[in-house]
């Protein structure tokens, strides 16, 4: 997954993705199958649908804590500079998210989902 902000609970994005053909499919189909709320981001959607499609609890979806343990258990996160690669989906902005002044959005980068994955020894 790339450029899915980190504050975006069960936000993996649709930027590029990557995987067995069966788990992509199945990442964009259960949408169609599962009911969740309109008014959440069209990422919250599909990402949290696949969740349920693979067995996860509908109750304590939409939470922080389950949001860490997708990253941890289902996806795995590159961004564009860890790939050096640029694609100009929504400017010519090579990082897309960075702010140098007001408030910024902080994207999951390579980094940040490591070091995720090296706070839970269990996770890997």
């Amino acid at each position: 997954m790339r450029q899915s902000p980190e504050c975006r609970v069960q936000g993996a994005t649709d930027f590029m993705q990557f995987g067995h053909l069966e788990d992509v499919q199945k990442f964009w189909t259960s949408s169609l199958k599962q009911q969740l709320p309109s008014h959440l981001e069209w990422e919250t959607i599909i990402t949290a649908s696949y969740l349920l499609e693979l067995g996860w609890e509908r109750k304590d979806l939409l939470t922080t804590e389950s949001w860490v343990r997708a990253m941890k258990e289902v996806f795995g996160f590159v961004d564009g500079s860890s790939l050096d690669f640029f694609w100009h989906k929504y400017s010519m902005r090579e990082y897309l998210w960075r702010r140098y002044s007001g408030p910024h959005l902080d994207e999951v980068t390579n980094a940040y989902w490591l070091k995720i994955l090296a706070d839970d020894p269990e996770a890997a």
